[in-house]
C-alpha cells in the first residue's frame, strides 16, 4: 500500500491513512502513526532505528539493528489482539492482496508479510504473526528516501566494478546532437548475502537507483513484499512488481523475458528451481540481482553450487560478476556500521573455479583467506570483512580496543578454513 506517493505530500499521506484506517464503527489506528511520527523523530535525532516489535498488549519495543529498547514516547500504547488483526485485514484488503486477504479472514493464514509507504515517512515492512502469547507486528522501517550508492561505505574496488566495469559508454545520435548512453555489459549475476536485518535490501536499492539514474534500459523488481519504492515520474523505467500480488513466483520467468530488462531483480531465492532460472536469466545477457542467506564469500558460493549442483557449476562461474556479503554493528557512539566481504570474479578467479570440478567448502575457504587472499586484494577483486575493519578502523568508527577484539573475534568466527 502506497500513501501520499502520487501527490508528493506528507499531509495528505498521514490523512490518507486516517480515512483508510477508520473502520465502520469509527475505530482507527492511530498507534500505528504514534509509532511513526515516533520513530520520525529519532531518526532526526541521530538514532537510527531499524525495527519496531509490537505484542498485543504490551509497549512497542524499537529496535536498532537487532537491538531493542523500550522507549518512553511509545510506553502508553497498548494494543489489543482485535485492533491488529483489523489493521491487518484493512492493510491486506486496500492493498489488492486477494487470496491473502480471503485466508487471513477465515483464520487460514498465522504468518503473512505485506508493506506499506508513507510519502515522506518511511517504508515499513511488516510481518504479522501468532505465537503462544498471541499477535505480533515485526515492523522493518526503511528511509522513505532512496539510499545513494556512494553513501553506504562500499570500498573503492566495488566502486571501480560498479560504475566502470559494469556499465559501458557509448555515442549515439539523437535528433541530430550526439549524446553520451550508458549500457550493462554483458550481463551477469550479481549475489548479496547476509543474515536477516545486515542491509541487503539497502544496498540493492542503492545500486538500483544508481543505475537507473545511468541506463536506458529497463529496470524490474520482483518482491515479496516491495519494499523502497521508485516513484514513477522519477524513476519511469523502473517497475516494482510484488510476488502474490501482481504474480505468483511460478510466472516470474516468462514474465522476466517477455519484458526483457536490462537489470532484474528477484528478491531471495530459496529453490532449486528460482536457482537456476536465476542462472539462466543471467546467461541471457540481462543483469540480475538477488540474495541468498550466507555467512560470507565462501559460504555463498558453496551454497549456491551445493543446489544448483555440479552440472550447472561451469554456467555459475561464467555468468557470476560479484559476490556481496554484508554484516551491520552498532558501535559505542551509537552509529550503524556496515561491513562488507566482496569477491569481483574476474577471469583470473573465474579461470581458478572452473579448473576445479570438485571444489568444496574446504577448497573455496583455502582459495579465498590462504593461498590468493593477499594477491586477489592486490589485484582489487577480493575484499574481506577483514579489510572491512581495517578500514572502518582507519575511519574511526571503530575506535576501542575492546570493540576491535570483538569484531575481529566476531568476524573470524564466521570463517570456516
Amino acid at each position: 500500500m502506497d500513501l501520499g506517493l502520487k501527490e508528493g505530500d506528507v499531509e495528505y499521506a498521514i490523512e490518507c491513512f486516517k480515512r483508510t484506517f477508520t473502520t465502520s464503527a469509527g475505530k482507527n489506528c492511530d498507534w500505528f502513526l504514534k509509532i511513526v511520527n515516533t520513530v520520525r523523530r529519532l531518526k532526526k535525532r541521530g538514532t537510527n532505528v531499524t525495527d519496531v516489535l509490537l505484542r498485543e498488549g504490551t509497549a512497542p519495543l524499537v529496535g536498532i539493528v537487532k537491538d531493542f529498547y523500550f522507549v518512553d514516547e511509545l510506553n502508553e500504547i497498548r494494543v489489543s489482539k482485535e485492533e491488529i488483526r483489523e489493521f491487518v485485514r484493512i492493510l491486506l484488503e486496500k492493498s489488492e492482496r486477494g487470496m491473502d486477504f480471503v485466508d487471513f479472514s477465515v483464520g487460514k493464514r498465522k504468518s503473512i508479510d505485506f508493506s506499506m509507504s508513507m510519502y515522506g515517512c518511511g517504508v515499513f515492512r511488516i510481518n504479522y504473526s501468532q505465537d503462544v502469547n498471541g499477535d505480533t507486528l515485526n515492523i522493518r522501517v526503511l528511509d522513505f528516501e532512496l539510499p545513494d550508492f556512494d553513501d553506504l561505505k562500499f570500498p573503492e574496488m566495488y566502486h571501480r566494478f560498479f560504475k566502470q566495469k559494469l556499465l559501458v559508454s557509448r555515442k549515439m545520435n539523437v535528433k541530430d546532437r550526439e549524446v553520451v548512453k550508458k549500457r550493462v555489459s554483458g550481463g551477469g549475476l550479481i549475489l548479496h548475502a547476509g543474515e536477516t536485518g545486515s542491509g541487503k535490501t539497502t544496498s540493492i536499492a542503492s545500486e538500483l537507483k544508481f543505475l537507473a539514474e545511468n541506463i536506458d534500459g529497463i529496470i524490474i523488481t520482483y518482491e515479496d513484499p516491495v519494499e523502497y519504492r521508485f516513484i514513477p515520474t522519477l524513476y519511469p523505467r523502473v517497475r516494482q512488481i510484488e510476488i502474490y500480488r501482481h504474480i505468483y513466483p511460478e510466472e516470474i520467468f516468462r514474465h522476466f523475458l517477455r519484458n526483457s530488462p536490462s537489470v532484474g531483480m528477484i528478491g531471495e531465492i530459496r529453490t532449486k528451481e528460482e536457482y537456476l532460472n536465476v542462472l539462466d536469466l543471467a546467461g541471457r545477457g540481462h543483469l540480475v540481482i538477488t540474495t541468498l542467506h550466507a555467512r560470507n564469500v565462501v559460504e555463498s558460493l558453496y551454497s549456491f553450487l551445493n543446489v544448483v549442483g555440479n552440472e550447472s557449476r561451469d554456467l555459475f562461474f561464467s555468468v557470476l560478476r560479484a559476490v556481496v556479503c554484508h554484516k551491520l554493528y552498532l558501535n559505542k557512539m551509537g552509529e550503524i556500521v556496515p561491513f562488507y566481504e566482496i569477491l569481483i570474479i574476474d577471469n583470473t578467479v573465474r579461470s581458478v573455479f572452473l579448473k576445479d570440478t570438485e571444489f568444496n567448502l574446504a577448497k573455496i575457504s583455502n582459495y579465498l583467506y590462504k593461498e590468493y587472499k593477499d594477491s586477489l586484494a592486490n589485484k582489487g577483486v577480493f575484499y574481506s570483512f577483514e579489510h572491512c575493519l581495517m578500514d572502518r578502523i582507519r575511519e574511526k568508527m571503530i575506535v576501542s580496543e575492546e570493540e576491535k577484539a570483538y569484531l575481529k573475534a566476531w568476524i573470524e568466527s564466521d570463517y570456516w578454513v
